[in-house]
């Protein structure tokens, strides 16, 4: 089953809506963590088979002469046991964190209308200036070119139209952030497995992105000037019912072909302005403050049992630290000792 953590309102009260369900209830968000990457290097091929045993997909890494140098281990929706045993392993063999994805599974009767409101107003701070990317049912922020060797150290994704991957409903708006490069899963306080398990993610989209209006206001100003050149153009000239219909059509026009070349977005007009002064939307997602998570084995859904295991877990792996710290004694093998709090 499934733990479901506590959730709190965290930027306010958004128009038109969009906060509530359609019976008035906030939206039901469930934060989780769907996907974690281990670097590994060449010299610990041999103990590849402790990691597959965690269920994780092994690649290869290659230099330029086509040599193979290390080894990725991705593992997706990990729960609270799995990590421990991943931490334990990533620390025996100094595994580096090079990719960590937080995804966001918001419950609404209306998908569409969230899915919209967040692809229009969504802004991923500090972007690089990019084209966004555009799939069947989703939106990426960063896309990769074609040949290009350096990606973006960050993406945000919004889709909608699949299941709940957490409850199964199936009206549901997928929201998620992915920390792609290692400094950036170290800049944001990730530096070894365990610390994904006291991850706030109310407080990482806080400071990774920020809601704005400023799309609508570019084009209404655009739409605006348009039609204030038209009257302009045809002041004092005889018309007819063709003209009429073809003028009274320029408003219809110009958005179309802003919505064509994506003005109707936040992110993309802020690329185009990057002067203009960008004001934060108000916006409450109740995002949770803790992760939820799958806990395979434990049929009755006691879900109180993996948290207390988690905290047992990390006393016991800064007690660990603080004996290497000091030099004692009682340093010992930790991928041995783990069993006490298993």
């Amino acid at each position: 089953m499934w733990e479901t953590s506590t959730t709190r309102p965290i930027l306010g009260d958004a128009p038109d809506g969009i906060n509530t369900a359609g019976d008035g209830s906030p939206i039901r968000c469930v934060a989780y963590l769907d996907s974690v990457e281990i670097s590994l290097a060449r010299r610990h091929m041999p103990r590849l088979k402790d990691f597959k045993t965690l269920g994780m997909m092994i690649s290869t890494c290659k230099n330029r002469h086509n040599q193979v140098c290390g080894f990725l281990c991705m593992i997706h929706q990990p729960n609270i046991p799995t990590l421990q045993k991943l931490d334990v392993l990533t620390r025996q063999y100094q595994g580096v964190i090079t990719r960590s994805d937080i995804a966001l599974d918001f419950s609404t009767p209306e998908p569409q209308k969230l899915h919209q409101f967040i692809q229009q107003h969504g802004l991923l701070k500090w972007r690089p200036k990019q084209p966004m990317h555009d799939e069947e049912e989703g939106t990426y922020w960063c896309q990769l070119k074609t040949g290009q060797k350096r990606y973006s150290a960050r993406n945000l994704v919004v889709y909608s139209g699949r299941h709940n991957k957490i409850t199964g409903e199936t009206k549901c708006v997928h929201f998620e952030l992915k920390l792609l490069r290692p400094h950036m899963v170290r800049r944001n306080g990730i530096h070894n497995v365990s610390d994904l398990i006291t991850l706030n993610p109310s407080t990482l989209f806080n400071r990774h992105i920020k809601f704005s209006d400023i799309a609508t206001k570019v084009m209404n100003e655009i739409v605006r000037k348009e039609v204030s050149k038209d009257l302009e153009r045809y002041r004092g000239r005889d018309s007819n019912k063709y003209v009429d219909r073809y003028r009274a059509g320029i408003k219809r026009r110009v958005k179309y072909l802003l919505r064509s070349i994506q003005f109707d977005r936040a992110q993309v007009v802020h690329d185009a302005f990057p002067k203009r002064l960008v004001t934060p939307m108000t916006v409450n997602l109740n995002i949770a403050e803790t992760l939820s998570w799958r806990d395979d084995g434990d049929a009755n859904g006691d879900d109180s049992r993996q948290q207390n295991t988690a905290i047992q877990y990390l006393s016991f792996i800064e007690n660990i630290e603080e004996s290497q710290k000091t030099g004692g004694s009682d340093v010992f093998n930790i991928r041995t000792s783990v069993k006490d709090v298993r």
